[in-house]
């Protein structure tokens, strides 16, 4: 349920952390946190896992900070079509949803990411997320040319 690394160049950003029992790192996502989430993940994943079904991820904001009583809650992000790290929040309201704190180790690792202003470019999309392309899933950085016709209907509701 935790792993111990004694390796520190691991992180490729500062993440935020708190002091836990017995010297444990907590690290915890925060309001404003963009991170990818294991898509299928189940507590019952263990070394037999196959890496297809584990390595399947999909991008979310934290848009509440953690309490123990509630978890987290997060909105997916969906891929704007024509770039190759730019998101933007999923318009359907039913789409947030509420990762319980039994549930934390569904969150992958932290992606950072920017809010566009739609100031850094012609066509930069003004309100979407720019993420950094070290820290995004290989399987989402293909760039679409155009959006899913359920994407659209989803999004358009």
């Amino acid at each position: 349920r935790y792993q111990i690394t004694e390796t520190v160049n691991i992180f490729s950003h500062k993440v935020s952390w708190t002091k836990g029992p017995r010297g444990i790192i907590r690290i915890i996502p925060q309001k404003g946190d963009t991170w990818a989430l294991y898509r299928d993940w189940s507590p019952d994943w263990n070394e037999l896992t196959p890496d297809d079904v584990i390595y399947k991820y999909e991008i979310v904001e934290v848009i509440d900070d953690f309490t123990e009583e509630q978890g987290l809650t997060v909105i997916p992000l969906l891929k704007v079509a024509g770039f190759k790290a730019v998101f933007h929040r999923h318009m359907d309201p039913k789409e947030v949803r509420r990762i319980p704190k039994g549930e934390l180790f569904r969150f992958s690792h932290q992606v950072p990411s920017r809010l566009l202003t739609g100031e850094e470019g012609n066509n930069a999309p003004e309100g979407c997320h720019e993420l950094d392309p070290a820290a995004t899933p290989v399987d989402l950085l293909k760039v679409i040319t155009e959006v899913n016709e359920d994407v659209a209907a989803q999004t358009a509701e």
